[in-house]
C-alpha cells in the first residue's frame, strides 16, 4: 500500500499536480491563492515523474524538479509527495484512482491552472477526472478566455459554481468546478528555462574571449562547462542559482592576472578576493540581461563571494565542485614540478575545504598513479 502525507479525517486538501519543469513561485501563487481562497487545510503538490503529453527529453531531470518543488513549495501547509512516482500512475486519472482509499477520508479537490484546464480533453481519461474531484480552476495569464471556452468548460458549464462560492468547492459533489480569478504573474516553466539557458550562454560567450587555450578550447570557457558537467554528476537536482554559478565560477579570470598583485599570502588574498567580486559582478550583469530579478542577482552573488561557507549547503557544494574540477582536470599538471612532500601539502588543503560528500565522490575520481596515491594519503589524513 502506498502511504499518502499524513491527514485528519475530514479534512480539506487540495491535489496540486504537475511536473514542475522547473516549480516557480507562479506555481507558488496558485497554490497559496488556492490555500486562501478555498479554505484548505492542506495542498499537496504532486510531482510528476514524467507528463504523457511531453516528450521525456523536454522534461527535467526527477530529482532536481524534486528538489526544486520542496524549496519553492517551503510552507506549513504544503507537502510535497512523491506519490505519483511510487504509485507508479503515468496520468492524473490513474493518481485519482490510486488516492480512492484517501479521497473517502477526506474533502478533496484538484487545483490546476487556467491553462491546464483549456487542454483538459488532451488528458488520458479527461472526463473522469471532474467526474472524481472537485476541480479548482485558477487564471493564468493569457488562458482565461481560452479556458472559459473550451471543450472542458462547454461540457461541464452546468456544474461550474460562482467564484464567490469558492469556499464550499471541497463540500461538492463532483462534478463540481470553479474559475477564481487572481492577480496573475507572467511567469512559465518554459520561460524560466530559456532564461537560465540564455545566461549560462552569454557566460560561454564572454568566456569563449579568454585569450589562453586549454585542451584546443578557451580555458576560461572549458573551465565553466567541466564545472557544470561535474555539478551534474555530483548533485542532479542544483537550483538554477548554483547552476550560474559554477558556470561563472572564473568568468573573465584572465583579465586579473595574479602576477600584478604583490607575492605573499597578503596579496594572493587580495587578488582572490577582487576575483570573487569581479566574478559576482560580471555574472549579475548577464543574469540582468536574461531577466532575472535583484534577488536572483543576489544569491549568485553570494555564492561566487563564498559568503556563510560552512553554513550555507549550496556554497559548500560550489566549493566541492570547483574542488573536484581541481583533482580530476588540473591537479596533475598542477603538481608534476614539485615533490612529493608540497603535493601532499596542496591536497590536504584542497580536502579541508570539502565536505564530506565531497571527499567521497574525489575518493572515486580515476587519476594518474601518483596523484591517486598522494590524495589517498591525503584524505586518510583528514579527521572524519
Amino acid at each position: 500500500m502506498i502511504l499518502t502525507p499524513p491527514f485528519g479525517e475530514g479534512q480539506k486538501i487540495g491535489l496540486f499536480g504537475g511536473s514542475f519543469n522547473p516549480a516557480h513561485n507562479g506555481h507558488r501563487m496558485v497554490a497559496l491563492y488556492a490555500l486562501k481562497r478555498l479554505q484548505l487545510d492542506w495542498v499537496w503538490w504532486l510531482v510528476s515523474p514524467q507528463n504523457p503529453l511531453k516528450d521525456k527529453s523536454e522534461t527535467g531531470d526527477y530529482g532536481a524538479r524534486l528538489a526544486e518543488t520542496r524549496r519553492i513549495a517551503s510552507h506549513p501547509r504544503f507537502v510535497v509527495s512523491e506519490f505519483e512516482k511510487l504509485a507508479g500512475t503515468r496520468t492524473t486519472a490513474e493518481t485519482i484512482d490510486a488516492l480512492r482509499p484517501a479521497l473517502r477520508r477526506g474533502r478533496f479537490v484538484w487545483i490546476m491552472g487556467a491553462d491546464s484546464f483549456a487542454d483538459l480533453d488532451r488528458w488520458n481519461d479527461w472526463l473522469d477526472i471532474p467526474s472524481s474531484l472537485p476541480l479548482a480552476v485558477l487564471a493564468r495569464p493569457g488562458y482565461s478566455v481560452r479556458a472559459l471556452s473550451s471543450r472542458a468548460a462547454v461540457r461541464f458549464e452546468e456544474y461550474r459554481i460562482a467564484s464567490s462560492l469558492a469556499a464550499t468547492l471541497p463540500f461538492q459533489k463532483p462534478p463540481a468546478w470553479v474559475f477564481v480569478q487572481m492577480p496573475l504573474r507572467t511567469e512559465s516553466s518554459t520561460a524560466i528555462r530559456r532564461r537560465l539557458g540564455a545566461v549560462l550562454d552569454a557566460i560561454d560567450a564572454v568566456n569563449a574571449k579568454d585569450p589562453v587555450a586549454a585542451d584546443g578550447k578557451p580555458r576560461a570557457m572549458l573551465y565553466g562547462w567541466r564545472m557544470s558537467e561535474t555539478l551534474a554528476q555530483f548533485a542532479g537536482e542544483a537550483s538554477d542559482h548554483l547552476q550560474i554559478a559554477c558556470r561563472a565560477q572564473h568568468i573573465e579570470r584572465w583579465t586579473s592576472l595574479r602576477q600584478s598583485y604583490p607575492e605573499g599570502r597578503v596579496g594572493y588574498l587580495k587578488w582572490r578576493k577582487d576575483l570573487q567580486l569581479h566574478h559576482a559582478g560580471r555574472a549579475g550583469e548577464l543574469m540582468a540581461e536574461a531577466g532575472f530579478n535583484e534577488a536572483d542577482i543576489a544569491r549568485v552573488a553570494s555564492l561566487l563571494k563564498k559568503e556563510r561557507l560552512k553554513t550555507d549547503p549550496e556554497a559548500q557544494m560550489l566549493e566541492d565542485v570547483a574542488c573536484l574540477v581541481f583533482l580530476q582536470y588540473e591537479a596533475a599538471g598542477f603538481i608534476a614540478p614539485h615533490d612529493d612532500a608540497k603535493v601532499s601539502d596542496i591536497l590536504a588543503k584542497t580536502a579541508r575545504k570539502m565536505s564530506a560528500r565531497g571527499l567521497a565522490a574525489a575518493s572515486q575520481l580515476k587519476l594518474d598513479e601518483r596523484l591517486a596515491g598522494l590524495l589517498r594519503t591525503a584524505l586518510a589524513n583528514i579527521a572524519p
